[in-house]
């Protein structure tokens, strides 16, 4: 070998014998620590450890019970607020207090119903129908009218209903006519036909505008009845029809045209046309109107000519319309066709047509349809004209 690589060699040599003192010196270090800390060291090390994780343990329970604590104290807070709610210190508009006070005697139906409806909890069940039968048997407007529409909407559910016949004879005649109202739903369950008609005549001169309003749907069922007592129907009807109040009479007007012969509805809008205040609502009656007659039609138009309500005035012209109105409901038609500059009044009233279905106006709308007064409208004038060319090739 040569100089330089025994002096490489001993080099190595040196840093290696270097490397194990230390690692060996560490090694007898931690030995005597070791010894030093006795066998007991692990122990209290464990034990320690021990303490700690129960340490937090009790904290963990100690925040659940804390957590427990709040939450019962924000549903206090929540039932105090609700409460404090009910007793509002700015007093309930009429709106206001009339919608909380039909959401109470909801909650409370839906309670007893609830419990009605249990047919495997028989016990549950017996509890609602001994509710119901309390809630009958009260004085009280408020347990009155939630016993009422209980019994009316679980009626399938109630066995014998018909022992609470008295109840229901006392509930007609109640001071408030709500309950009144209520008690009359549940009427067919326990009384004939007589006489659930003679307490609807009763009711026609009830003190209430708002039930006599009621009656008059039912006063029209009856009058169609054959017999004598349709007569007495029909002159109860008469009289609602010239009530004092509005609301009643309009009601009665109204059925009329809704639910009457055709030439009772018509007689019902022609007398109505007569007063110019009436205009826009013989226009909306009329759109109800099982029939327009010739006649009735070109009152119609006149009161489009006297004060012109746009497409609202025209809805009637959707109506079923004798032949000889026809010409007169798309004569007016094309009248605010030519006149108007509204596209969209335009669209509504070729809709019109297509509804009247009277193709004697093609030629015009074909004539329309080449000239510019077409912008606009032109797939929509294009459609109708199809469609009434259609109509006029059918074969009648």
């Amino acid at each position: 070998m040569s100089k330089g690589e025994w002096i490489t060699l001993l080099v190595v040599a040196m840093c290696t014998a270097f490397a194990l003192g230390v690692a060996i010196g560490g090694l007898r270090t931690r030995g005597a620590e070791m010894v030093a800390e006795g066998p007991g060291a692990g122990s209290e090390s464990r034990l320690r450890r021990s303490e700690e994780v129960r340490a937090l343990l009790a904290a963990r329970r100690s925040l659940r019970s804390d957590l427990a604590s709040k939450d019962r104290k924000i549903l206090e807070l929540e039932t105090e607020l609700a409460e404090l709610r009910e007793k509002s210190f700015a007093p309930l508009g009429p709106g206001q207090k009339k919608w909380q006070d039909a959401r109470r005697r909801w909650a409370r139906k839906e309670k007893v119903w609830k419990k009605i409806f249990q047919w495997r909890d028989k016990a549950a069940r017996q509890e609602g129908l001994e509710e119901l039968a309390a809630l009958l048997q009260s004085n009280d407007a408020e347990d009155l009218l939630v016993g009422w529409s209980t019994l009316y909407r679980a009626r399938e559910y109630v066995p014998g209903p018909e022992k609470f016949k008295p109840q229901f004879l006392r509930a007609v005649k109640h001071e408030d006519p709500a309950v009144r109202l209520a008690a009359l739903e549940c009427g067919g369950l326990f009384c004939s036909g007589d006489e659930i008609r003679d307490i609807v005549f009763s009711l026609a001169r009830d003190p209430s505008p708002w039930v006599r309003r009621k009656m008059v749907d039912r006063l029209v069922w009856y009058r169609r009845q054959p017999g004598e007592r349709s007569e007495e129907a029909a002159s109860l009807y008469n009289e609602l029809l010239q009530d004092e109040d509005a609301g009643v009479k309009d009601r009665a007007r109204y059925v009329v045209v809704l639910r009457g012969s055709d030439a009772e509805a018509e007689n019902m809008l022609m007398e109505l046309s007569r007063d110019p205040a009436s205009a826009g609502v013989v226009q909306k009656w009329a759109s109800r109107a099982s029939r327009i007659s010739e006649r009735l039609a070109q009152r119609l138009v006149e009161l489009y000519d006297e004060q012109p309500g746009g497409y609202g005035a025209l809805e009637w012209t959707k109506r079923k319309l004798s032949d000889d109105a026809k010409p007169i409901a798309s004569g007016l038609c094309m009248r605010i066709l030519r006149d108007s500059i509204e596209p969209e009044e335009r669209r509504q009233v070729l809709d019109a047509l297509e509804r009247v279905g009277d193709s004697s106006v093609v030629p015009e709308l074909m004539t329309i349809a080449a000239s510019e007064d077409a912008e606009g409208i032109e797939e929509e004038l294009a459609r109708t004209i199809e469609r009434l060319q259609r109509i006029a090739n059918q074969p009648r």
